[in-house]
């Protein structure tokens, strides 16, 4: 019954100040993903680099020693393990590519259906409300972002 409660929140029913709430926490999640972008895709691609290098490393050394190997040798069987790899996923992808619109389209589709019905089931004061409080955020988001 709870995870039910959490997929069909009545809108209409929340106080002002749920409502307040529930559209800051917008906000400030994107205010904080905008201005924190930078340094998020710095440790992500770091943190990434890190994990690449020491699989790279790993399969070097087992390769040099496993099979007697030299450096560049090993370095180029991995180059071509990768590509090799890299060439199946994208067939792959390429074959589900149908699939992922089918998926999206529905969730997209089903997601906007439920936010028009619950965008009518709200009276006239509290679209007003929901209005200006996303002015509000877009205004406060703006005057951020000029800062």
């Amino acid at each position: 019954m709870k995870n039910n409660q959490l997929k069909q929140y009545d809108k209409s029913a929340e106080s002002d100040q749920q409502m307040f709430i529930r559209v800051s926490k917008k906000f400030a999640i994107f205010i904080f993903i905008i201005l924190m972008f930078d340094t998020l895709l710095d440790w992500f691609l770091g943190i990434t680099h890190l994990f690449i290098e020491f699989i790279e490393y790993s399969l070097e050394v087992i390769l040099e020693y496993g099979f007697q190997t030299g450096h560049h040798q090993s370095e180029i069987i991995i180059v071509n393990a990768i590509i090799i790899l890299i060439l199946f996923g994208l067939y792959k992808l390429y074959r589900k590519i149908p699939e992922f619109y089918y998926c999206l389209k529905q969730a997209v589709f089903s997601k906007c259906y439920n936010e028009l019905l619950s965008w009518q089931i709200l009276s006239l004061t509290r679209k007003i409300e929901v209005v200006l409080t996303y002015a509000l955020g877009i205004t406060t988001l703006f005057f951020l972002l000029t800062i």
